[in-house]
């Protein structure tokens, strides 16, 4: 926590040190779904830059999955902060006019729908994002380059709607991402989105980066990867197809009950199985550079199965490579998919034409099916195909692994009850020839068999076991005040606290949200009457429009604190890249470096426990 001073415009040492790590790892999580030989540029130069994200881009997700960082860097931004003029800033100046137009319908339409579920409008708005807008403003400009920033956002209480601004294209964003693809040599269309749009209309454009939401520094990224200072590396953690392709289920978007009717079918699995051609494959990635990967050896220790292949940067730029294992498991007749990610690693960074060896490991142990009438995990008699490539769509035969009986891995119970509707069902015959690949063959002796025991013994905390109805009241509810007392938090705006007021419970915690970063107040007051806010929570500001204003003062925004002349503080904590921004690196080691140098880091310095 710091005092605050003039405007608190300096940054610290651990901000520094944070963003740093930031700007040279988060291209990690991004990818070209297309390119050709355009990019990247030897040098900065004019742009013609436009589209919703290009001034107004998003950063993080809606809900829990924005922060509060005292800034961050917009596309535009990043660009100019290298080197390049834009010369478009008349037609970023008179976008936003048109979003804005659209906005009154737009609080009519969120009030309606929740009269029609029986929800406040406040509570229905959660995550509801206002689609994009049509427009129309001029293209006459002259520049070196095009760049069309594509925006959308989304976030925890609603599914995205299957509507133009939302998962389809405007005609207005349609219309002018094929004009500026024909007219200039050098366009990229980048995609500032936390998921999948139908790119069907648009799918002809020679070079689409997948910026994704990158936090703080995702302006940096983009200025970055067009100049060649980063290489994209990552892969698709979702299937990109035109929407007609996806299993519709009807249920989606229902705001009370969804039965997920897909059942092992879920994203790539789905495609797989029902051999349905998507634009864009699970584990599919385009980088500056391309990569070989070859066979070098297939073992086991008992059950764990390891891979090993060695990888050669073939292109002409330093990059990172991500090997991929896949297992087709035996069919024997059961509902299975066609093959299932089981293991991965990426690359160090390879200069043109260095090798590294790459070894993946899984155990079988881990890919049973679940028998549900037998309440057994179980490993079916019968071939078990691995598949080694860089995406799910392209692979090559690696060995298999032959199991001589049905092989039953846990007992378990059926304690839950039934589900009152029948998942999709699917059957699948594979025709690969496996005469000519490795053959590992397994027993039953090479695996442990388990009984798990319901029979659980309770243990009540010695603590707690004397305490009052009242008292255990205060523990559920958390943060308690008495009446009329302020309610104190050990860290202003975090998500929950525990009960720090119970005689003999000395301890508390104080826990945070934030799936991108740590969520708590950048900026809050303390005079006499206690702790106040002055900076927006991005939950709270969302709803204003439909919370009506006596209620305002209640709730804390921060405009009813603009008279409080208490002493400042600021809490300037670090918005990283979206949870799945963060997949696509397909880095574990560099989650865990996120993990423990940039929010466990800022967890200490706050004092935040969970």
């Amino acid at each position: 926590m710091e005092e605050g001073n003039k405007d608190n415009l300096e940054l610290q040492e651990y901000e520094k040190k944070h963003i740093n790590f930031l700007r040279e790892n988060a291209a990690e999580c991004c990818l070209f779904l297309k390119k050709d030989d355009s990019f990247p540029l030897l040098s900065p130069g004019k742009v013609l830059l436009i589209g919703s994200g290009a001034r107004e881009t998003v950063k993080g997700g809606t809900g829990s999955g924005d922060v509060e960082s005292r800034f961050f860097i917009t596309c535009e931004k990043g660009l100019e902060e290298s080197g390049f003029e834009i010369v478009s800033k008349d037609w970023l100046d008179n976008f936003p006019k048109f979003k804005v137009s659209k906005k009154e319908s737009f609080i009519n339409y969120i009030k309606e729908n929740a009269e029609n579920v029986k929800s406040s409008a406040a509570f229905y708005s959660m995550g509801f994002c206002q689609p994009e807008a049509e427009y129309d403003l001029p293209l006459n400009y002259e520049a070196d380059l095009a760049i069309y920033i594509l925006s959308r956002n989304s976030g925890e209480g609603h599914d995205r709607q299957l509507i133009k601004g939302d998962i389809y294209l405007t005609d207005s964003e349609i219309r002018d991402i094929l004009f500026l693809n024909e007219k200039y040599n050098k366009f990229l269309l980048v995609l500032n989105v936390p998921g999948v749009v139908d790119l069907l209309p648009v799918i002809n454009v020679k070079n689409i980066l997948l910026l994704s939401l990158l936090g703080v520094v995702t302006g940096n990224i983009l200025a970055d990867i067009i100049i060649g200072k980063a290489n994209p590396s990552g892969k698709l953690t979702t299937t990109w197809a035109s929407t007609k392709d996806y299993r519709y289920i009807e249920e989606f978007g229902n705001f009370n009950n969804t039965r997920y009717l897909e059942g092992l079918y879920v994203g790539y699995r789905y495609f797989d199985s029902f051999n349905i051609k998507p634009f864009f494959n699970f584990g599919f990635g385009l980088s500056y550079t391309n990569f070989e990967i070859k066979k070098r050896k297939l073992s086991n220790s008992n059950d764990e199965i390891i891979i090993e292949a060695e990888v050669t940067n073939i292109g002409k730029y330093p990059g990172k490579e991500v090997v991929q294992a896949y297992v087709s498991p035996s069919q024997n007749n059961k509902d299975k998919p066609y093959q299932n990610l089981v293991a991965f690693k990426k690359t160090p960074l390879l200069k043109p034409n260095e090798s590294c060896k790459v070894v993946l490991n899984f155990k079988m142990e881990d890919i049973p099916r679940y028998d549900e009438e037998a309440a057994q995990y179980i490993l079916d008699k019968g071939n078990y195909i691995i598949r080694v490539g860089n995406s799910s769509n392209k692979t090559e035969l690696y060995g298999y692994i032959y199991l001589n009986e049905n092989i039953i891995l846990c007992q378990l119970k059926n304690i839950g009850g039934k589900a009152d509707f029948i998942s999709l069902s699917h059957k699948i015959n594979y025709n690969d020839s496996l005469s000519e690949v490795e053959k590992i063959e397994l027993t039953k002796d090479n695996f442990k068999y388990t009984k798990i025991d319901y029979n659980y013994k309770k243990k009540i905390n010695e603590k707690i076991k004397d305490l009052s109805n009242e008292e255990l009241g205060k523990l559920c509810i958390g943060n308690y005040a008495e009446e009329g007392k302020q309610n104190f938090q050990h860290v202003f705006g975090e998500a929950a606290e525990t009960c720090s007021s119970i005689k003999g419970i000395d301890k508390y915690l104080v826990l945070c949200d934030g799936p991108a970063g740590i969520r708590i107040a950048q900026k809050y007051g303390v005079d006499e009457k206690g702790q106040y806010r002055l900076s927006e929570d991005s939950i709270l500001s969302r709803m204003k429009d439909f919370i009506p204003k006596e209620y305002f003062s209640m709730l804390g925004l921060p405009e009813c604190n603009k008279d409080r002349k208490g002493k400042v503080f600021y809490q300037n904590t670090t918005a990283i890249p979206i949870g799945t921004a963060l997949g696509q690196s397909f880095n574990e080691q560099l989650l865990e470096q996120i993990g423990a140098n940039v929010i466990g880091e800022e967890m200490d310095l706050f004092n935040i426990h969970l």
